[in-house]
């Protein structure tokens, strides 16, 4: 329901919640139970790869989507950000060590300006974190320039996103959902502009279901075409009102 409700497919009112409600909750029930919805939490995970040692994750991956979701019920000011805050600003890189306990990469310098808190794909985690902090009125604390050429480092024209080293430890993916993270995390530091060919950008489904018996055929539309898709379309329409109205704050690819 937090994903449907965050990503705008239903409403408070399409699951009988109201303000009123959800403040209520808050009171007397989640903020007691389940305070890591709302602050990320330190996971310790084993070791992958060549790594043997095990290190430890911040889960904003989990904690963005309930963020977004209070916002978009209007309740957001029921829930202190600042301990939210405070764990996340320290998790920009900003120096060739990357922040305590967290998964070590090959390469930590090439991490420099993004945010490492998942530690697999930093443009994720890098958007991750800067929803919560932009939910909670904390951009200014994000270093906006190191920021913005961390997320260009990765980008290889045309939307994509990879790696630029082998074997640099990341899983970058390079599919429609980096491509957004990437476009939204821009926008939201203001951006857009860095980027000469974002006409020309591509969302690129992360997986296809052919049949093979009938090459070119496509027997099952899948989640990762359809979201390619309308990502694709909306891009067409930001970039249409950007050549409208360049002044004009960009539109978020999450609005419908």
């Amino acid at each position: 329901m937090v994903l449907f409700c965050a990503n705008g497919w239903f409403s408070p009112e399409d699951f009988g919640l109201t303000s009123e409600s959800i403040r209520h909750a808050l009171r007397f029930d989640l903020l007691g139970s389940h305070g890591c919805w709302f602050v990320p939490e330190v996971v310790p995970v084993s070791g992958d790869g060549d790594q043997t040692s095990e290190y430890s994750v911040l889960a904003t991956d989990w904690v963005y989507q309930h963020i977004l979701c209070l916002r978009r019920f209007g309740c957001l000011d029921a829930v202190d950000g600042s301990a939210a805050i405070e764990a996340i600003i320290q998790h920009q890189v900003l120096s060739d060590r990357l922040p305590e306990g967290r998964r070590r990469v090959p390469l930590p310098q090439l991490l420099y300006g993004l945010f490492h808190t998942l530690g697999m794909d930093p443009i994720s985690d890098t958007y991750h974190a800067l929803v919560i902090l932009e939910c909670f009125g904390a951009l200014d604390r994000v270093n906006r320039e190191a920021c913005i050429e961390g997320i260009l480092r990765f980008h290889h024209g045309r939307g994509l996103f990879g790696s630029v080293r082998t074997k640099d430890g990341l899983v970058i993916k390079g599919d429609a959902g980096d491509t957004a993270w990437a476009f939204e995390s821009l926008r939201m530091l203001g951006a857009l502009d860095r980027v000469p060919d974002l006409a020309q950008w591509q969302f690129r489904p992360a997986r296809f279901y052919r049949n093979p018996a009938v090459p070119g055929d496509v027997v099952q539309l899948s989640w990762f075409e359809i979201e390619a898709w309308v990502c694709q379309q909306r891009l067409s329409r930001i970039v249409a009102e950007r050549e409208r109205h360049p002044s004009a704050p960009a539109r978020s690819l999450m609005e419908p």
